[in-house]
Parts: structure tokens; sequence; C-alpha cells
């Protein structure tokens, strides 16, 4: 007979544009009791939401969900248990106050690359009753990170041996899509909503030094060959410094570059360009800037090569570039793609792992990804998505599909089907609540 726990689940989910739409449009918001706080984060579908503690406390845990990086959210919680917190290490101060007064059976950490690294530790030493650190690793991540974990999943197949290989029980477990959407976006739909062929919604790959190359650059070819639209992050909330910049000579000189790419159906000469272009700008960054620069984008100690994402993309190709989207306006735009890319961040080596095939296929849409070693476990390619072996094999078939709407949509609805029978966030719960059953004793 399977057992309940208590299960104090943890993840960082606090995007800027999020709370700032959020407690803009509402001023005393942040004076509200916590719960009022979180419930109304939580209608917005942003990120991960609260599936986790929906799907668990239906299958008979106990759960307590807390968005670390909450600010708002989590000082209320503090002051109306009578907390103090330091104000440069209130992200674990309050985490950790709030897991001593739950009393967890499991700690589940999501995902560790955004955790404070060391919390698991932490926990295990205030916490005595805490039988597991259990954590989501989305990406490779430093030691300290994962100290005081006991058991780790990853949708990333590679990660999969390289934990094990220093001794840690790891498992496979993908993302998975939140079918509770798509009855919401039925309710915003309207008979003369736009609908957009064919779109990206992401990350460009900008302030992430060598985790996108492939993406970005993948990006501004289709940008420029396709009728691709990308809704997009630029490191906005991570380099503010650095959009202030004067990007005056890029813009005196896109247009010819940006037309010898198309002619030639090649963009090296805008790949060198665009590098040389930030080397000259250096003389006149201000010490903030190169700083950020250092941080996010060119390490100084990096090997100078034109590949890396220099200058935002928003920079490069801005007509066809949109301000990012996310929660429920994420799920309605998909809702509206009648083709959507996801391209794997370099950092997966080559392996399928992100949300966003559960995402766009859930929504209905067709599917245009990589073909990868692993795509065939989760869908049957060019029957329940398309797949794309390379640049140009990504605009041949993004033409077609855009070119033939029957096929387009006999593919989104068997890849619709497929999610909705084997990828939802109640189906990953039942699979993460059999691997805690056998872990903890």
């Amino acid at each position: 007979m399977a057992r309940s726990f208590r299960i104090f689940r943890m993840w960082g989910g606090a995007i800027p544009e999020v709370m700032e739409e959020l407690y803009g449009s509402d001023p005393r918001l942040a004076q509200a009791p916590y719960e009022h706080q979180m419930r109304r984060f939580f209608q917005r579908r942003s990120t991960f939401s609260n599936y986790f503690s929906r799907c668990m406390g239906d299958m008979g845990h106990e759960v307590m969900e807390v968005v670390f990086d909450h600010e708002p959210a989590q000082r209320a919680w503090a002051r109306e248990h009578d907390v103090a917190w330091n104000d440069q290490t209130w992200q674990s101060d309050i985490p950790l106050a709030q897991m001593q007064l739950f009393k967890p059976d499991i700690l589940n950490l999501h995902s560790l690359v955004n955790i404070p690294g060391g919390i698991g530790a932490e926990a295990k030493a205030l916490c005595p009753s805490i039988k597991m650190v259990a954590a989501f690793v989305g990406s490779k991540i430093y030691e300290y990170q994962y100290e005081g974990v006991d058991f780790i999943m990853t949708g990333v197949l590679p990660l999969v041996e390289q934990f094990r290989a220093r001794g840690i029980e790891t498992h496979l477990v993908y993302h998975a899509f939140d079918q509770s959407v798509a009855g919401l976006m039925e309710e915003r739909q309207t008979a003369n909503a736009i609908r957009h062929p064919f779109t990206f919604i992401g990350t460009s790959g900008f302030a992430y030094h060598d985790y996108f190359q492939k993406r970005y650059w993948l990006l501004i070819e289709l940008l420029i060959r396709t009728h691709l639209e990308a809704w997009v992050t630029d490191g906005e909330q991570l380099m503010p410094k650095t959009h202030t910049m004067n990007w005056s000579v890029l813009e005196g000189m896109r247009a010819r570059l940006i037309g010898q790419a198309e002619q030639e159906q090649s963009i090296e000469q805008l790949q060198v360009f665009m590098a040389k272009i930030v080397g000259s700008m250096t003389a006149s960054m201000t010490r903030n800037v190169i700083e950020e620069y250092q941080r996010f984008v060119v390490p100084a100690d990096h090997k100078a090569t034109p590949l890396l994402p220099v200058i935002p993309l928003t920079k490069v190709i801005p007509e066809k570039c949109h301000p990012p989207v996310y929660g429920l306006d994420f799920y309605d735009l998909l809702w509206r793609s009648d083709v959507s890319l996801n391209v794997e961040a370099d950092i997966n080596m080559g392996a399928t792992a992100n949300m966003r095939m559960f995402e766009a296929t859930g929504m209905g849409t067709c599917l245009l990804t990589e073909q990868t070693p692993n795509i065939v476990d989760l869908f049957e390619p060019d029957r329940e998505v398309v797949t794309y072996g390379s640049t140009e094999e990504c605009i041949e078939k993004s033409r077609f599909l855009l070119n033939n709407p029957k096929v387009r949509r006999e593919i989104a609805a068997a890849g619709r089907a497929r999610t909705l029978r084997d990828h939802t966030v109640e189906q990953r719960c039942v699979e993460i609540d059999s691997l805690f059953q056998r872990f903890v004793q």
C-alpha cells in the first residue's frame, strides 16, 4: 500500500516581468496575506505553477509548495510567523524556517541550477524529520549545489550516467504538460483571434555564454529566411546596463548584411561582423557594461569566436522579435501558432529535454523540433512531431508545413493526443511517487 508523505517542494520562478505585471496591476497585493499572494501567482500558470502540489495532493500527500525567490510573498510569510531574515540570505533563511515549521518527510528541490547552493545539507541539519532530499536537475551543476542531495531526477539523458558515476541515485524523469491550461485557453479564445504561422517562444541565447550558440544562430537564419517570429528573452533581467547601449553602428549596417545573408543563404559574414562590432565598442563601454559582458556573454578568459551570441537578438532583427510572454499569455500564443519551433540548448548534450515540446504539442500546435537520439522515446517523428537535422531541413520543413495545412493539422492532432496520453503532469507525478515510495524507508 502506498504511503503518504509530507513533501516540501522548493523552486524559483519569480520572473521579473511576471512579478511586475502581477504587483504593478495591484500595488496593495504585496501587503496581502501569504496564501492570497501565492494563489494569485499560481493562477497565472507561470513556469511550473503549483501542478506538483495539486497532483501529489490528489494522491494523498501533503505538499507545501514554496517559490523561494518570490520576495513579497516570502516576506509576508515571515511577518505572519514572526521569522527574522537577513537581507542578503532571505532566499535561504525563510524557506529553512518554513521547513522547520512544516516538518517534511521529503525535501524536493526543483531545479538545482537556481536553488541556493547547499541548502539540502542545511535542511537536513535543521529538520530531523527529513528522510530524503530529492532534486530535479536540468543542466550541468557544480558539486556544492547538490551537497546534501540523496536522489536526483533529470530530463537530460546524458546527465543520468554522469550523476550515477558520482554515486548519486539518479532517474530519468522528463518535463510534462499541465493539461488544466487547455481549458483556461478555451475560455480566452475569440473567433477573430490573430493566428501566427511560425513562432519561437523562449530564451534567445544572448547572456548565456555558449550554452545556446546553436539556438541563437538558427533563430537568426530562420528570422531572415522564413516567416518565423520570435517572442524572446534576451537577458534583460540579467544585463540592464547592456540594454542602454547605443547600437547605431549595428543599425546602420544591419540591412545590408542581412540582405547578404539572405541572398547567399549564409550568415558567416554576419557572425564575424557582429563579433567585430562588439569588439569595436569595447572602448566606449562603461565599466558596468564590460563587467556584465564578462559575467554573462564573453568571459574574460574565453577564446575569441564569432559564434558566441554577443548582441541581443532583438537588436539584430527587431522587426520580427517581440517581448517575451509568460504564463497564460505564453500558452495563448502557442494555442494561436500553426507551427512552433523547438531548439534544444547546447548544454543538453544532443538530447531532447525541454518543456516546450510538451507545452506546444499539448496546446495542439504542430511542433518542429530537432532530431535527437531520444526523440523517438517521446514522439513518433514526422507523425506526431516534425523533426529536422540541419538548418536547411528546418527551413524546408517549415515551408512545407505552412503550405500544407491539412498535413500540419493532422500532425498537431497526433502530437496532442500523444502528450495527453503519455506526457501530462499527472502521469509524471505518478512516476515521481513511485520513485519516492521505493527510496524512502
